[in-house]
């Protein structure tokens, strides 16, 4: 538990960092996120870039679902709902590629959109209660 909630802690620390610089990801079009995630695999500051997003992205949507007592609106797989933005990089990467014509959207929303779209919820799934 402990070390869960320093993960948070500092999974929030991190994307606090990230929205206060002026060019924070979220404020970038997806296609910006797109090139960072497709060099997840090779490494590097865009990799970093895209891995650091997606992890506070994560995150800070867990949080904000647990503090207010909501349902996710996306259910990532493993041990209730633990898996690593690496894991998650491919379902995103196919997502954006899969929807050019929306590459010019706020990478924050296509985020989600991608996340929704490859984890869905289903009611019978003990993370869509929390």
């Amino acid at each position: 538990m402990r070390a869960c909630l320093v993960l948070s802690f500092a999974g929030l620390i991190a994307a606090d960092a990230a929205l206060a610089e002026p060019d924070a990801m979220a404020r970038r079009p997806a296609a910006e996120l797109l090139a960072a995630c497709r060099a997840v695999p090779a490494g590097g500051p865009e990799a970093t870039r895209c891995l650091a997003f997606v992890e506070g992205f994560l995150w800070g949507h867990g949080w904000a679902a647990w503090r207010t007592s909501r349902d996710m609106y996306f259910c990532p797989p493993g041990e209730e709902g633990a898996v690593a933005a690496r894991d998650m990089i491919p379902a995103v990467v196919a997502y954006l590629e899969a929807h050019p014509d929306k590459l010019d959207q706020p990478a924050h929303l296509m985020l989600f959109s991608a996340l929704s779209s490859a984890y869905p919820c289903s009611p019978a799934d003990p993370a869509a209660g929390r």
